[in-house]
């Protein structure tokens, strides 16, 4: 996320799987969770459905509005470790 522009990113844990097993039919290697920096990881939810989701609400009372869906870019393609990108495009 870019906290200049926005303080938080969210993911969800349905959307990570699906897109691993997107990457596995291409046999391409799954990628992790925090290869796409987000702030808040939710579960529970079907795959995709954050981006349409335009109010999060926790069970304390805490609502947050989502302002816009994060656009698509090529830095999850990028080995956080090795600084490699493996040819295979995360965005499957």
């Amino acid at each position: 996320a870019f906290s200049d522009g926005f303080p938080l990113l969210v993911a969800s844990a349905a959307s990570l799987a699906d897109l691993n097993a997107r990457l596995a039919k291409r046999f391409a290697s799954p990628v992790p969770m925090d290869r796409f920096r987000p702030n808040v990881v939710v579960a529970g939810a079907p795959a995709w459905a954050e981006d349409r989701w335009r109010v999060l609400r926790r069970g304390d009372g805490l609502r947050l509005e989502v302002v816009k869906p994060c656009s698509r870019c090529k830095i999850p393609n990028i080995d956080q470790d090795t600084g490699v990108s493996p040819g295979a495009g995360v965005d499957a």
